[in-house]
């Protein structure tokens, strides 16, 4: 990769701070059938006789922006490329069509400190990361970007997105990063493997590492994102759309420009680049309403045929079903000398309230059995060691005694899963021979 386009788009994004603040920048690609501004707007939804000349600095006062996106979209040669500030461009649902014959790469980043680089071809997502975590890639073909990725990854060792420079704590106010984006976590994307995280049996992949601790709120895709979208406030020298608070300082077109690096790694791929004077004069603008999200499990780690059956079954049959896997989970890892959890699982069975004594049990139960883990290795040594698989077993019991509040998520199926390993499938053919029975 050329070293001056870190530098260009540093400047370029030094020049208009505002573009630091929201932006997502995609370029579409056509392959196997043309593709032009008429045609992407069709595959957003709108009418590309609605396109109209405007300005990227003028105000949004006339978007619905938690239903609503602004899309700028230019013809460059046979490319199409697409300018927005709600991440649009990053959704699954939108790339899904966006890259119907076509090849896509898309930059994404807000105020939230959400980033994603995301690569998709033929309605696949082959790619997909936050700059945060860029070892951790997602998608049917995860390495894809792996050549083009090294200016990237050094500037994330000198920055974070979401507290680096660029994004104080206190960031700018912006109006389209509110809970319309909550759908763009790599949980959701249509993902084959996983790079550098194999999934929720991964030593390091949240509370599955009995190491760490609980986040009951860790496969909802939008905890990291939501928040209500704020008011759009405007001043004549802070863009459309933040207030002007907040913004980068000049001069970040060093080893920590992770937002230049993102743009730099698709104009080299693309050959297309995002111009110094793009930010400067009147573009093609559609105002559209958001596509629909694909519908989504409950979990992303969720089993669907289970799932289905625990929540079609009568309650006493669930709950006497949930009973006899934490019985059996018990009896397999020699924990029925807790006699407060014993207790619990009768009285979950039971469908009586499980008492406070029986929730402490379990957490500490739980924790006990982390700790003899710390030393276990990650990946697939851990997930064949007897201790770690142990600990699985208290942290389904621990789940199981005091769930998290909200909807139901059956979270010490994942847990079992992981503890019981290769005899898994016997006891899940039992434990759906057990609800079907009761149907």
């Amino acid at each position: 990769m050329r070293g001056d386009l870190v530098e260009h788009y540093a400047r370029l994004l030094d020049r208009h701070p505002w573009l630091r603040v929201a932006l997502c920048w995609t370029v579409i690609e056509p392959v196997t059938a043309p593709v032009d501004c008429a045609e992407v707007v069709r595959r957003l939804g709108g009418d590309p006789g609605e396109l109209r000349p405007r300005h990227p600095r003028t105000p949004d006062i006339d978007v619905d922006h938690d239903r609503e996106c602004r899309y700028f979209v230019d013809q460059v040669g046979r490319v199409v490329t697409v300018l927005e500030f709600a991440g649009e461009g990053s959704r699954r649902e939108v790339l899904r069509w966006l890259s119907d014959g076509a090849r896509v790469h898309s930059a994404f980043w807000n105020a939230d400190g959400v980033s994603r680089l995301t690569y998709a071809v033929y309605g696949d997502i082959l790619t997909s990361l936050q700059v945060n975590l860029p070892d951790e890639r997602q998608g049917s073909d995860p390495d894809a970007l792996n050549a083009d990725l090294g200016v990237l990854l050094a500037a994330t060792g000198a920055g974070h997105p979401a507290t680096g420079p660029e994004h104080p704590a206190a960031g700018p106010e912006y109006p389209n990063a509110g809970p319309h984006h909550a759908d763009t976590g790599p949980e959701h994307l249509n993902a084959g493997p996983r790079h550098g995280d194999a999934g929720p049996h991964h030593a390091n992949a949240g509370p599955d590492h009995a190491g760490r601790g609980p986040d009951p709120g860790r496969d909802d895709p939008a905890r990291a994102t939501r928040g209500p979208d704020r008011a759009d406030h405007h001043r004549a020298d802070a863009g459309p759309h933040h207030t002007g608070r907040g913004q980068a300082p000049a001069g970040q077109a060093g080893a920590g420009d992770w937002q230049a690096a993102m743009l730099a790694v698709i104009e080299s791929r693309t050959g297309v680049p995002l111009d110094e004077a793009w930010p400067t004069r009147p573009h093609p603008a559609v105002v559209l309403p958001r596509l629909r999200a694909d519908p989504r499990p409950p979990t992303s780690w969720v089993d669907p045929d289970l799932d289905a059956h625990l929540r079609l079954a009568p309650e006493p049959a669930r709950r006497a079903a949930r009973g006899w896997l934490l019985e059996r989970l018990a009896r397999t890892y020699g924990l029925t000398g807790e006699p407060a959890v014993v207790r619990g699982i009768a009285a979950l069975a039971a469908g009586h309230g499980v008492d406070e004594d029986a929730r402490r049990a379990g957490h500490a139960l739980r924790d006990r059995l982390a700790a003899h883990t710390q030393s276990v290795a990650v990946g697939q040594e851990a997930e064949d060691d007897p201790r770690w698989r142990r600990a699985q077993a208290g942290w389904a019991l621990a789940a199981a005694l005091d769930p998290p509040p909200g909807e139901e998520h059956f979270e010490e199926l994942r847990h079992a899963r992981l503890a019981l390993g290769e005899s898994w499938p016997v006891v899940r053919a039992e434990l759906r021979a057990r609800l079907r029975g009761a149907r």
